[in-house]
């Protein structure tokens, strides 16, 4: 994926057809990677419905890491997900993530 995220965003537009009604998002592996880590609203809602435009089997493996959080009791409420305290990460461990990624 390009850096630019509007170059990214142009990227994954032209894989979609006019009128898809669709939500098209694009990060890189570093950025999803540091977004896994801190239970981004984002990456639990893509992992809960999305479907990937590219990267399938990368996304199969983030999908069976987002369904042991929810065997470890990751859940959905009518407005936001909740983490019990053993899968809260700290800022420190996720800052630790992010530059490991890079």
């Amino acid at each position: 994926m390009p850096a630019d995220p509007r170059e990214r965003f142009r990227l994954l537009m032209r894989l979609r057809s006019l009128l898809a009604p669709i939500q098209v998002q694009a990060f890189t592996h570093a950025e999803w990677e540091r977004m896994m880590a801190r239970k981004h609203l984002t990456v639990l809602e893509a992992l809960s419905d999305g479907k990937p435009l590219h990267g399938g089997p990368l996304f199969a493996r983030w999908r069976r890491q987002f369904q042991r959080w929810q065997e470890q009791g990751l859940r959905r409420t009518e407005c936001s997900w909740v983490a019990p305290p053993a899968l809260r990460v700290g800022e420190e461990q996720a800052e630790r993530v992010r530059y490991e990624n890079q």
